[in-house]
């Protein structure tokens, strides 16, 4: 979720391509320079502008790899690409930045732009409200305005991309192999290392992503995944409690793996588990302070002089 010009003027925003703040900007840069020593496999953004910038920030400030090693880490952030690697000869590759339009706000169709504080009058029907041009906030999961989406279709769309990204990577940390050449197979020395380095060789294969996205998206994103894990399942509207309301840029960490069935007989020898680290987390906000006389309000202007030498690092 991002501080935007049109959430200053209380009014829709989902696809329509609102501005960050000065302050919005500010918040992007100080989670990206809290990230700054997590190297991530893959980024996957939003195309709204908004996010996009926030992604640009963490790629900007992403560690360099050093050129014996690859990435590291196995853990899906709520602010993530197929399964990234650098190959074991030359130098490595930077970490990739993908857009997707799949992880996009809401839309709010004819909706946008207009504002959402109006009360809802309970003789007058939904249909009858957007004919006087009134949008208030729509409470079911199936209701939309006209042209727009409602949270269940936000949630084919997560779904859609947890299908097409997400998973595909974790069913790789299950089977590592399968994503390896014939090349690298034929050349693979993992028979003759000591244990403590073989194990270390496969802790540099595992997939950390980041995903940068939006305050409705995000919570549609993370219950999908909870529901993957068995213990979530009769969970649902918990989690959902717990994950909505986030505040400008806050990010949820996740974690996928796979628990081993103690019955050999059982149909299903091993579980995926779903492992919550952080919810709706914020330190990185801690110590910023808005700048004053109403600076912090204005939309973020790109040529500014600091800006761009923060993008130029």
């Amino acid at each position: 979720m991002e501080r935007l010009v049109d959430n200053l003027k209380d009014v829709w925003a989902g696809w329509k391509d609102s501005q960050l703040t000065n302050h919005g900007m500010k918040q992007a840069e100080a989670l990206a320079l809290s990230f700054s020593s997590t190297p991530f496999t893959a980024i996957y953004t939003s195309d709204l502008s908004r996010a996009h910038l926030t992604a640009k920030a963490i790629h900007a400030t992403q560690p360099k790899p050093p050129s014996s090693s690859r990435p590291s880490g196995s853990t899906l952030s709520g602010t993530r690409s197929v399964s990234f690697r650098t190959a074991s000869h030359g130098p490595p590759a930077p970490t990739p930045l993908h857009t997707n339009d799949l992880l996009r706000e809401q839309s709010f169709g004819v909706g946008e732009g207009k504002s959402y504080k109006v009360t809802r009058n309970k003789s007058m029907s939904l249909s009858q409200h957007f004919a006087r041009n009134i949008f208030p906030t729509l409470y079911g999961r199936q209701d939309s305005f006209p042209g727009g989406e409602s949270k269940e279709d936000v949630c084919v769309r997560a779904k859609k991309f947890l299908e097409d990204v997400i998973m595909p990577c974790v069913w790789a940390e299950e089977h590592p192999d399968e994503e390896h050449s014939e090349e690298e197979r034929s050349s693979d020395d993992s028979d003759v290392l000591p244990v403590a380095e073989r194990k270390a060789k496969n802790e540099k294969k595992r997939a950390h992503i980041c995903i940068v996205s939006h305050g409705l998206f995000i919570p549609e994103l993370i219950v999908l995944m909870a529901l993957m894990d068995d213990e979530y399942k009769s969970k649902t509207q918990e989690v959902r409690n717990n994950v909505r309301g986030m505040r400008n840029t806050d990010w949820t960490r996740v974690e996928f793996g796979f628990e081993k069935s103690s019955d050999p007989d059982a149909t299903v020898q091993k579980s995926l588990r779903i492992k919550f680290t952080h919810v709706k987390a914020h330190p990185h906000l801690d110590k910023l302070q808005r700048q004053k006389g109403g600076i912090s309000r204005v939309a973020y202007d790109p040529s500014q002089k600091d800006i761009r030498s923060f993008f130029g690092r």
